[in-house]
């Protein structure tokens, strides 16, 4: 009897794209060559989800609410958090917060809190670029390419997401330091300053530009998990420059054109 896969795929597409996509494609992208070739090779780098918010991983890459299942947040100017410890009848100290929509009198600025349980210390994320099309009306969404140069511009495109899900999924099942792994789209969390979050939703603010897909995989470990899928994904996936790519992307009479980068591997 076969047995049942690690993995589980969350279809749900974010609120940010409904209505005008109805389909994606999957993108990756590296500071180095080094590091798409490590990609290319069929391996996922996955980092400690903790380990996000680590200032020094740069604008965009570090979040302070990675990890975290509650946050109070500064974010938005429109709210007022605030957060308060409290005490219970049995003793028990809790945490209370109130979003405001009018600035209370006697209002502490920039309030922060944040809930980060230990389970996130025993997860790892490897995260990756949508790119959502539409190829009825033969659309792509535009890629913010600023705000996506700080993740790298050697970049590679997945062209049959099926077959990479079902490698990864095999390779999840092989690996025993692996319970259980999710991936799906991230849901970003827009005007709020207190929020609830679980690994697939996130701030808008600084990071809604990344229309992030994430694998999420719960870990006996806490550290860094290298997944090896022992097999290449260059028959899948092709080199691309972030640049170059954005530029050119184009759907045309059915069928997906973009420039690859032909230097690749020389």
């Amino acid at each position: 009897m076969e047995s049942e896969l690690k993995m589980v795929y969350d279809p749900s597409f974010p609120a940010y794209i409904k209505g005008t996509f109805n389909s994606f494609l999957l993108l990756k992208f590296f500071s180095a060559e080094i590091y798409r070739d490590y990609f290319l090779s069929g391996k996922l780098y996955m980092r400690q989800h903790s380990a996000f918010v680590n200032e020094e991983l740069g604008k965009g890459r570090s979040d302070c609410t990675e990890g975290a299942d509650f946050a109070v947040t500064p974010f938005y100017a429109n709210t007022f958090p605030d957060v308060k410890l409290c005490v219970a009848d049995d003793d028990e100290v809790y945490v209370e917060a109130t979003e405001y929509t009018e600035k209370p009198a006697n209002y502490r600025d920039k309030q922060l809190f944040i809930s980060r349980p230990m389970q996130s210390q025993r997860r790892n994320i490897f995260s990756m670029y949508t790119l959502w099309c539409n190829k009825e009306k033969e659309l792509t969404a535009k890629i913010d390419v600023e705000n996506m140069k700080n993740f790298g511009e050697f970049g590679v495109l997945v062209l049959d997401t099926n077959t990479f899900f079902n490698r990864i999924a095999m390779a999840a099942n092989a690996d025993m330091s692996i319970s259980r792994m999710n991936c799906g789209f991230v849901h970003y969390i827009e005007g709020r300053n207190v929020m609830r979050l679980t690994p697939f939703t996130k701030p808008a603010s600084g990071f809604s530009y990344q229309k992030e897909f994430r694998f999420c995989a719960e870990t006996d470990n806490e550290d860094l998990l290298e997944l090896d899928t022992h097999i290449s994904f260059r028959d899948i996936a092709i080199p691309i420059q972030l640049q170059e790519f954005a530029d050119t992307v184009i759907f045309k009479n059915g069928n997906l054109y973009f420039k690859a980068d032909t230097s690749a591997g020389r």
